[in-house]
């Protein structure tokens, strides 16, 4: 059994452990960690979210409403939260049944196949590339698996994820729920 660990720039780290007379490249099981995707944060979002709910909370002051005043209190303080938030470094274990994330198992079997994404960051900046994983069920929301971005890392994960499902160009899913997981993305809720 040999066993290949390999960092990249980002500090982002990849195992690949392989058996005697398998092929190393896309031999399971493969561990890796990756750090989420999180959007660039921007000055104008925070102004804009600082100014709808101000106004908003002067509406409710102004109706003598304070439990909606409560409620917009606490939920502009909880999206600065989540979105302030340090991204996480997420460590991935692919094997040909179940793919855990960090203490998450997910079962392989729930998902009829995955689809690469690139996220666009804006001009003047790299698209972050990550994989969806496309669920069975028609209404369950499609799972994210970070990449360490490292291309020969990435590569070995699709590869070693193509053993155990079908890739899946996935166009249509991509405009069915494009706005809402961009939404979710910004809101770190996926």
């Amino acid at each position: 059994m040999t066993k290949t660990t390999r960092t990249n720039a980002n500090g982002t780290r990849a195992t690949r452990t392989a058996t005697k007379g398998s092929d190393a490249r896309t031999a399971l099981p493969l561990t890796w960690t990756a750090t989420e995707y999180v959007p660039r944060k921007r000055w104008c979002w925070y102004v804009g979210l600082g100014l709808v709910a101000t106004g908003l909370a002067i509406f409710a002051i102004a109706i003598q409403e304070w439990f909606v005043l409560a409620v917009i209190i606490a939920a502009t303080a909880t999206i600065f939260v989540t979105y302030l938030a340090k991204p996480k470094a997420w460590r991935y274990k692919l094997t040909a049944t179940v793919l855990q994330v960090g203490e998450q198992v997910w079962q392989l079997k729930d998902y009829r196949a995955f689809t690469v994404e690139e996220l666009n960051q804006g001009k003047r900046r790299e698209p972050y590339t990550l994989i969806a994983l496309l669920p069975k069920a028609r209404f369950k929301p499609a799972r994210d698996i970070y990449l360490p971005g490292d291309q020969v890392l990435d590569l070995e994960i699709v590869e070693a994820l193509r053993q155990v499902l079908r890739y899946e160009e996935a166009r249509s899913y991509r405009r069915r729920v494009g706005i809402i997981d961009r939404v979710a993305r910004l809101l770190r809720l996926n």
